[in-house]
């Protein structure tokens, strides 16, 4: 129940910063200048186009960095992390004039919404922000590895703390106009540490995925490297804004130490590539897009925090094109590769879900074309009902050739597997040994399930017995009766994951009750393939193939039993000979 609360309260947050993060929502508010940081000491006033500078100010002008005061000292350092400042704010600046005297000038906060570069990143931020949402709610209630608790960090992370960031969620609220700076300072601390926190997450996801190729001492190197770059990207994050306003000092503020800032996800790209490099087979393509999407994010961040570099890199390459490639490729692999272990069926039904909304939609559209062109108003109630069922009729004809479509090109080898292990099950009742047809089941599944192992187990006297296997995943000869995966199959006939399961086979396999009648004939055991389970329309197709398998192995048993019959009335039997025969029938027919 506990659990239950907080990820309830956990989901209303990522909700809230969902809808927070629209354009008509975003509000960034800021100097009305830019400061060009050029050491510790000075920072040079650049004008912003499209907005006029206060009275006393020119471009070119220097400002006394160390000669502000704390509020003053507290928009510099929110002004150099991209921050979003109180509204209507004023602060008095020091500007260096001939002689080396300082001249107070009073600046006030602005609306930057009108700028076209904040409209792009409110734009940029909004359709970013929804894809962040959804992989976190996803992983958040249906992930149940590691793997997941760091894509939620990641995902989480860089959503609420780009938001806190970027704008300011708490101008609505009367705080007092004193305590304004310390709650914006606060507000950009805790961003900062929230995307610390989004850092270790994306480090907790790639070592989980790439670790089982990884030594235990390799594997602690890898983390002092990681937490070393964390600890220098927090120095000049959160270091930078606190040295500045206690000591005046603003070096790490200036924009050429963005390189540290980008630095913590250096060790998880490179861990990536050396673990894709010892990966096997079988997990290269689901680590490719990890591998893709983690180096296009990584770009795209190191790009926004190089603001020397201009608008066009840092927005429209960075955060445009490099950051949103990288979540939509990251995105693809956790849930299409299944990266993660997420308990969340992403198949060819959401293809089919897709063209039947495009269908219905067009039959909306041509409807409403055809009764306002072909119809008109003044047409019967009759006419007004046979041309939208007509239309409904052809364009669900059109919707079953989609897929097909679908199913025979975007699928094509998922529909060639089944395909053959369809035909497979209608040939199975004509095999004519129990031998024969259990290996050629296990084949047959395991061509089209692509399994690193299988198993069929039967019944026999007070345990389950290995009959047939495949694969280069071992599994036990024998299992008691009670193995708890057993107790489960027998108990509810359908499919069964054991990742919760205290089974002898394992916790990485699914198991499929094969029952006849009702009785339960024997189960079998798919090892799950690398880094996924299997889908809900594979389930269902091995499912089905297992119990039509039962079926034949179960007549194939009669026929055993009536020849043995025969043989008994007949006399061809010795004593010793028909005892063995009845036994070996007797525990082959053993109902469990």
């Amino acid at each position: 129940m506990r659990r239950q609360i907080i990820l309830i309260l956990l989901s209303v947050l990522i909700v809230a910063m969902g809808l927070y993060a629209n354009p008509f929502t975003l509000k960034v508010t800021g100097l009305p200048f830019t400061v060009n940081l050029v050491n510790a000491r000075t920072g040079i006033i650049q004008p912003v186009p499209g907005i006029m500078l206060p009275a006393g100010l020119q471009a070119g002008d220097a400002i006394d960095l160390p000669a502000l005061d704390t509020a003053a000292r507290t928009a510099i350092s929110l002004s150099a992390k991209a921050s979003s400042l109180p509204r209507a704010h004023t602060y008095v600046f020091m500007i260096q004039r001939t002689g080396g005297t300082d001249v107070p000038v009073t600046v006030t906060t602005v609306e930057l919404d009108k700028i076209r570069s904040v409209k792009w990143t409110q734009q940029l931020l909004s359709y970013q922000s929804l894809l962040l949402v959804l992989i976190a709610l996803i992983v958040l209630w249906r992930g149940r590895d590691r793997a997941a608790m760091g894509v939620f960090l990641w995902t989480a992370g860089n959503l609420v703390g780009g938001m806190m960031n970027t704008t300011d969620p708490f101008a609505i609220m009367d705080i007092g106009y004193g305590a304004q700076d310390r709650v914006a300072l606060i507000r950009l601390l805790v961003a900062w540490t929230l995307l610390l926190l989004a850092r270790t997450g994306f480090y907790i996801t790639i070592e989980s995925s790439v670790r089982a190729g990884l030594r235990a001492r390799a594997l602690l190197a890898w983390r002092g490297l990681f937490l070393l770059s964390l600890v220098g990207t927090a120095v000049v994050a959160l270091g930078g804004p606190v040295v500045y306003i206690a000591t005046g000092f603003a070096e790490l503020l200036r924009g050429t130490y963005g390189l540290l800032v980008t630095a913590s996800y250096f060790p998880s790209v490179l861990l990536l590539i050396a673990g894709y490099r010892t990966a096997a087979t079988a997990v290269r393509p689901r680590l490719r897009w990890m591998l893709w999407g983690s180096l296009l994010w990584t770009v795209g961040v190191l790009l926004t925090n190089e603001p020397q570099w201009g608008v066009v890199v840092t927005l429209l390459l960075g955060l445009g094109v490099f950051t949103s490639l990288g979540i939509i490729a990251i995105i693809y692999a956790v849930l299409r590769h299944r990266l993660v272990d997420v308990a969340v069926v992403i198949d060819h039904t959401l293809v089919y879900g897709a063209t039947t909304m495009l269908v219905i939609g067009v039959i909306a559209v041509v409807n409403s074309l055809a009764l306002h062109a072909a119809v008109g108003a003044g047409a019967s109630l009759v006419l007004q009902i046979i041309v939208p069922l007509a239309l409904g009729i052809v364009l669900g004809q059109v919707r079953r050739y989609m897929d097909i479509v679908v199913e025979r090109v975007f699928f094509r080898r998922r529909y060639l597997a089944a395909r053959r292990l369809k035909g497979f099950v209608e040939r199975c009742g004509h095999i004519l040994g129990i031998d024969s047809l259990l290996n050629d089941t296990i084949m047959e599944i395991g061509r089209y399930s692509r399994s690193p192992g299988l198993a069929l187990y039967e019944p026999v006297g007070n345990r389950y017995v290995c009959a047939a296997s495949g694969g280069s995943v071992q599994f036990p000869k024998q299992l008691p009766l009670d193995d708890p995966a057993m107790v489960e199959a027998r108990a509810g006939h359908e499919a069964v994951d054991t990742p919760d399961l205290d089974s002898a086979i394992g916790r990485d396999a699914c198991i499929f009750p094969i029952s006849v009648i009702g009785v339960l004939q024997g189960v079998l055991v798919c090892a799950n393939r690398p880094g996924e389970h299997y889908a809900a329309d594979e389930k269902k197709l091995i499912g089905q193939s297992a119990h039509d398998v039962g079926a034949a192995w179960r007549i194939l048993q009669a026929r055993d039993n009536r020849e043995y019959v025969r043989a008994m009335a007949r006399g061809e039997l010795t004593l010793a000979k028909a005892k063995s025969r009845a036994r070996s029938l007797e525990t082959a027919w053993n109902v469990c």
